[in-house]
């Protein structure tokens, strides 16, 4: 378990190092991509979009993926997942963020153990990356939308 968890940290510097912010822009449609190149920087000056972000995925990126994936990042992770913003970043080779997530939700790279998520919740954040990270009439979701047993294993 310590070796795999050493062997997936690797990779995540590695993909810090091929991972790079060059602005916001839209999302691609390609739906499939490498890492962008070079590290995402974190950027405190750009919009607070998060509450754009429909309840479901944003809960499933604040009780899986923000423990590792926060601002600032924790963990050795390469950039945050807190806004929506963030999910769209374009690196220089034309992929997102947003492309990146798709390859390493699919291939069961992420989250890294010990965190855990269910089906569902990897279906709902898959379901909303797939469909371009679309925002949503900005809104805050409340506790009682989804209950942490519907979507992550404990």
């Amino acid at each position: 378990m310590k070796l795999e968890f050493a062997k997936r940290m690797a990779v995540l510097t590695l993909l810090n190092v091929l991972v790079v912010a060059c602005g916001e822009s839209s999302p691609s449609s390609s739906g499939n991509a490498g890492p962008v190149d070079g590290p995402v920087q974190d950027s405190a000056s750009g919009p607070d979009d998060t509450n754009e972000i429909p309840c479901a995925a944003r809960r499933v990126l604040q009780q899986t993926c923000q423990q590792c994936h926060s601002r600032p990042p924790k963990n050795d992770a390469p950039f945050p997942l807190v806004r929506r913003s963030d999910v769209l970043r374009r690196g220089r080779n034309g992929n997102t963020v947003r492309e990146l997530m798709i390859v390493e939700l699919e291939s069961g790279a992420m989250p890294l153990a010990p965190v855990t998520m269910t089906a569902e919740a990897r279906a709902t954040l898959l379901s909303w990356a797939r469909d371009g990270a679309p925002s949503v009439v900005p809104q805050t979701c409340s506790e009682t939308q989804v209950s942490d047993e519907d979507w992550f294993d404990e």
